[in-house]
């Protein structure tokens, strides 16, 4: 029963992502997890930055981190999943274009290789990963979330918007803190 409580925190934190991460008094800057890593992908201090692309990878690792840490939960779920994991790793790929010969993009690029670390990182982990795994993806994934959304914050007010963080980051990060908690007391209890 303890790691169906770690399996549907992990569950809420991916459905923050799809909420507004950012609020703007305008509706067209609100934007998801994924729309605010677009959008720093195309800020030029987020392109021009050391690293390049940093607030857009902090972003974009948060689903993955939330699929590997779903696939962990496969033989408790008979593989449903792993199956919603797969499909988290294939929705990060980049648009067609890439594939049709913008291989030159740096955003692309960064799409595809997350995209497919996640999809074998996803199959390895549905084929073996020790409960010990989860507890590392909730807090990567909490580390990644926080210095996403912030990163993101100021990126889009240095547009001369006027920005606020969104519902989606706070759920997001409470699934995970929920997803840390019940894994690692689930890891205690089963000591006892």
């Amino acid at each position: 029963m303890k790691r169906r409580w770690a399996l549907i925190f992990t569950l809420i934190g991916w459905i923050g992502t799809y909420l507004p991460w950012v609020a703007t008094t305008g509706a067209a800057f609100s934007s998801n997890l994924y729309d605010l890593a677009e959008w720093t992908s195309l800020h030029p201090a987020v392109r021009g930055g050391n690293p390049p692309l940093l607030a857009t990878l902090l972003l974009r690792l948060v689903p993955a981190l939330i699929a590997v840490g779903l696939a962990v939960y496969v033989k408790q779920t008979r593989h449903l999943t792993g199956v919603l994991a797969l499909l988290i790793g294939v929705g990060l790929l980049p648009p067609f274009e890439f594939f049709r010969g913008q291989f030159g993009d740096p955003n692309y690029r960064q799409q595809f290789v997350i995209a497919v670390v996640t999809c074998i990182s996803v199959l390895i982990a549905w084929w073996r990963a020790p409960q010990r795994l989860v507890p590392l993806t909730a807090v990567l994934g909490i580390v990644c979330s926080l210095g996403g959304a912030v990163f993101g914050l100021n990126a889009l007010s240095s547009l001369g918007l006027h920005v606020a963080p969104g519902p989606g980051s706070a759920l997001t990060v409470i699934g995970l803190s929920g997803t840390l908690v019940g894994s690692v007391f689930m890891r205690g209890h089963k000591r006892l």
